[in-house]
């Protein structure tokens, strides 16, 4: 779940990283994990509190756990990537079944 003091105290303490996966799903009627998933938006929030370079949204789509439509959270992810200012090439939403192959260096505009 998200927490505004603890994902700002892990980006203070470890500067950056390079791609965060960030749950978006299973938000609907939170009668599965209230204490541990978060709504597209806050995984932004966490993304953002974090440093990371790369935000990909993970944890949707999958299997019916909430009330949430099944497509919802890709939707508001993006939506919110879009509200917070991060570009289309710093986040993503893969599709189901999709790989990709991460580089092994990656330039961190968030490094100050």
């Amino acid at each position: 779940a998200y927490s505004p003091t603890l994902f700002k105290e892990i980006g203070d303490n470890f500067k950056a990283f390079d791609l965060a996966l960030l749950p978006i799903g299973t938000y609907g009627n939170r009668k599965y994990g209230v204490n541990n998933h978060t709504t597209p938006e806050e995984a932004v929030a966490v993304g953002i509190d974090v440093n990371a370079n790369r935000l990909l949204g993970i944890h949707w789509g999958t299997v019916e756990m909430s009330d949430e439509p099944p497509w919802e959270p890709s939707i508001r992810f993006k939506a919110a990537m879009q509200k917070a200012g991060i570009s289309p090439e710093q986040s993503w939403i893969m599709k189901i079944g999709e790989t990709r192959i991460l580089p092994s260096t990656w330039n961190n505009p968030f490094r100050k």
